[in-house]
């Protein structure tokens, strides 16, 4: 796919209207085809779906509906028919008999597949096939001013690339960090020789180099988009504090904000020459160091208060709901009272629904009750012991492996901020009634799911157990379940990305594991509504093959981003760039079986990594 010349593909479906393929075909790759290609849907004869009720239904990425017509070759043959795509983009197919009028025959449907439409790329016109894509990344604020881009990107055309992969141009925050943006409605004017007074006016002198760089030097412009945090000193962030993780919108976090201001006293102490002085260089250090912790910190916090069950509380709820019981189920009652856990001293309960539903009686629930706060007693001096071992080997890594001296301010405290302060704009105080709001940075965890929120409830407690790898520069967002949940970060976002994608040719999702799932999504579609033809290609780790190939068919990616640093053996290397010497694929190039990107052969005595269906489309150099 990629060019302008359309192929027509033969794609066969099963009698219950599955693709046929490979065994375990949906595990091993991602269907794709061409914008300008043809694609035949071939329904055995003999199958139930073929009859005047039947119908192939396609639906694009904005849910709209489109039916396949087709025919049978004869009486008892097979049933084709042909599909063209509307737009590039993200597809979902199935086989669909409704419900015969009269009743003669009940409704039915077979298994949902996902199929995706590349974009065409072009340069100058002349159709640039993805296998062709030769790209450099480039510092944006190491590239000159925006307006002399293509003088200055001139000689890298000349030795053969194609497109240009920009780091963000947008404002960055207090750290100064590319990927921490301060303000994603404007372009940096330091970043322009001239800058205009508008943002507008800003992004059209944008939309004017990147022009430029096509028709005169002959490469493709590509565009960073950062959509799962922003910069801790956002101006916006103090009118809309809702956008992020709170202690007000997400209560779960407020022992562990607590932790984290006791902690950042604690580092301040020893800063100032007090609780032992700042001076860590030993293994005697540490200990002396993590006794003041438990004696100062975690001693008069007592956060063992946040795990203890509210029974009054939780009778109350039973009493006041109106649900009928259906069985006992202690754990049920467990996960009921989770989001509580961390939230309010004495404050743990569950909800009068869940308990409704899984204690027949009163004298049921108080015995369930009982055994909670048992089970919530040893739960927390396990999360203590954690909290302990994550500080402790947090602080000798980065006090005795990386010496990183005495503790300080900033980065050389103790331990990383999980926390910030914001104190609201006018119209935010008078609106939610407060002055602050304590909101939780983002960052990563080791070996987290990709497709869960580190931040909501869970039994890991991340912020808690100070298992976070910090990013101390930037903001998590927080979008809810819908637009409806957080209104302005959802259309903020959204007006950013489409803001890129009218302008660049390419977009490449940063964080992509780390950004919920169903907003790229909608970002996405919103992308590819403004800009039909725009590529995307994704930084997307999740350590896991199938998820890889989840994001890709929900998203659309065209491409995936690796890291060489992530084998570990050069046979692994050797599998991950493939090359038909080791049995897999040229550099550069994907299956010869064009519909099909299939997992690359495994290297032999080399651990199973996740790998891209579609991770040789593009190899950047930084």
């Amino acid at each position: 796919a990629g060019g302008d010349a359309s192929v027509t593909w033969e794609l066969e479906l099963g009698a219950g209207g599955e693709v046929l393929g490979p065994p375990d075909f949906d595990s091993q790759g991602v269907l794709r085809i061409g914008a300008t290609d043809v694609l035949v849907f071939c329904l055995p004869a003999g199958s139930a779906f073929i009859s005047k009720r039947a119908e192939l239904i396609v639906l694009d990425e904005h849910g709209e509906e489109s039916r396949v017509q087709g025919a049978r070759d004869g009486p008892i043959g097979d049933w084709r028919g042909e599909w063209r795509p509307s737009r590039p983009g993200p597809y979902e197919f199935f086989a669909r008999r409704p419900a015969a009028a009269d009743g003669g025959g009940a409704a039915a449907q077979g298994p949902v597949s996902r199929i995706i439409v590349d974009p065409t790329l072009s340069i100058r016109g002349e159709p640039l096939p993805a296998r062709a894509v030769v790209q450099l990344t480039v510092l944006a604020r190491l590239a000159g001013p925006i307006e002399k881009w293509p003088e200055a990107l001139a000689p890298q055309a000349a030795l053969g690339y194609n497109m240009v992969h920009f780091t963000p141009i947008q404002p960055p925050g207090e750290s100064g960090s590319c990927y921490s943006l301060d303000d994603q409605s404007t372009v940096d004017p330091s970043l322009m020789e001239a800058p205009a007074a508008t943002p507008q006016a800003r992004l059209q002198a944008v939309n004017a180099a990147v022009e430029r760089l096509e028709s005169e030097d002959g490469m493709l412009s590509a565009m960073d988009i950062v959509l799962n945090h922003t910069a801790g000193t956002a101006p916006w962030l103090l009118d809309h504090p809702d956008s992020a993780y709170s202690v007000s919108n997400s209560p779960h976090l407020a022992a562990a904000a607590e932790l984290d201001e006791r902690l950042a006293w604690f580092s301040d102490e020893l800063r100032d020459g007090r609780l032992g002085g700042p001076r860590i260089e030993s293994h005697g250090d540490i200990d002396r160091v993590m006794d003041g912790i438990r004696q100062h910190v975690l001693g008069p916090l007592n956060l063992a208060e946040y795990f203890r069950i509210d029974i009054d509380a939780c009778l109350e709820n039973f009493r006041a709901a109106r649900v009928a019981f259906e069985r006992e189920e202690y754990e049920a009652l467990k996960v009921g009272a989770l989001p509580s856990l961390g939230a309010r001293r004495e404050g743990a309960s569950v909800p009068g629904d869940v308990t409704r539903r899984h204690c027949k009686d009163e004298a049921h629930l108080r015995e369930c009750l009982h055994r909670l706060a048992n089970d919530f007693r040893e739960e927390f001096f396990q999360l203590e012991r954690d909290i302990l071992e994550a500080l402790r080997g947090g602080i000798m890594y980065e006090r005795l492996e990386c010496r990183k001296g005495l503790v300080g301010d900033g980065h050389l405290a103790l331990c990383p901020r999980y926390f910030r302060r914001l104190s609201l704009s006018a119209s935010a105080r008078e609106r939610l009634g407060r002055d602050h709001e304590i909101v939780a940075h983002n960052g990563w965890v080791m070996g987290w799911p990709a497709t869960e929120d580190f931040a909501a409830p869970s039994w890991r407690h991340v912020y808690l157990r100070r298992h976070l790898c910090a990013w101390g520069d930037c903001v998590k967002l927080r979008f809810g379940n819908g637009p409806d949940d957080a209104p302005f970060v959802w259309d903020h976002m959204t007006r950013y990305a489409v803001s890129m994608a009218k302008i660049f040719h390419a977009i490449r999702l940063d964080n992509a594991h780390s950004t919920p799932l169903h907003v790229s999504r909608h970002v996405l579609a919103q992308v590819r509504r403004a800009n039909p033809n725009c590529w995307i290609f994704a930084e997307l780790f999740t350590g896991d093959f199938q998820t890889d190939l989840l994001y890709q068919a929900t998203l659309g990616i065209n491409a995936l981003i690796r890291e060489a640093m992530q084998c570990g053996s050069p046979a692994e290397l050797c599998g991950h760039l493939g090359g038909r010497i080791w049995g897999a694929h040229d550099i550069g190039e994907v299956s010869s079986v064009a519909t099909f990107d299939r997992q690359p052969a495994a290297p032999k005595r080399s651990q199973p990594l996740a790998r891209s269906a579609s991770c040789a489309l593009v190899g950047t150099l930084a």
